[in-house]
């Protein structure tokens, strides 16, 4: 909590004094940096063991996969804020960049948070535009029920990504089988969410304090 409210006094400083853009710019910039490195060297071993979990999944500099794809994503939303002044096609040849380092972390959160996140920008993107809206939303259930009667589509997708990061094979089992993607390698994912489930029912409005969930789950529900 200390460390948080230090977080909160230095991100009020750093707006209070106009800089708050110039670090969310630089951070963007970084976050493509590193996915560049490890796309052009990151089968060398010597940067593989620095910026790769297990030898597979790429983390950057954090000490987890899931962390460093969130970290992605949000560089992707600065590079689509006002904050970049920069040409579409640059912009666009960035963000690519940064959803490729995303699908090479292997990460299922990242890659859920990717499809929100896009959505959320659509919708954002569109809101004042009505026509568009509806048309847009139109040609993407299309797409989805066109995918729903023709499965094979995205499994050849799904197995080109497959082939040039396999790494992506963590992600692929969202598309073949849910539920082990939610339990697979021991995440218990499920016992998660299910406890999450059952502490709103037990106090949907107070919750049940900072720091006590694990003590919580223990005593009163699933371990997890």
């Amino acid at each position: 909590m200390l460390v948080t409210f230090l977080y909160f006094i230095l991100g009020f400083n750093l707006n209070k004094t106009n800089l708050i853009q110039l670090l969310l710019k630089w951070f963007a910039i970084a976050s493509l940096f590193i996915a560049i490195i490890s796309i052009i060297f990151g089968n060398i071993s010597l940067v593989r063991s620095y910026i790769y979990f297990g030898n597979s999944r790429l983390r950057g500099f954090m000490n987890d996969p899931n962390y460093f794809s969130i970290l992605q994503i949000i560089a992707i939303s600065i590079f689509n804020s006002y904050i970049f002044k920069i040409k579409k096609f640059h912009k666009n040849v960035a963000v690519i960049i940064l959803i490729i380092s995303i699908l090479m972390s292997g990460s299922k959160t990242g890659f859920i948070a990717l499809l929100i996140y896009f959505q959320v920008e659509f919708v954002i993107k569109y809101l004042k535009n009505v026509k568009k809206l509806i048309i847009n939303f139109s040609l993407i259930l299309i797409f989805f029920i066109v995918i729903y009667l023709f499965p094979d589509i995205i499994n050849i997708i799904n197995l080109f990504i497959l082939d040039k990061i396999p790494v992506y094979e963590r992600v692929y089992v969202l598309f073949n089988n849910f539920n082990t993607a939610l339990t697979g390698g021991g995440s218990g994912r499920d016992v998660a969410f299910r406890n999450a489930l059952n502490i709103i029912k037990m106090s949907p409005l107070l919750g049940i304090g900072i720091g006590i969930y694990s003590d919580f789950a223990d005593l009163f529900l699933e371990i997890g």
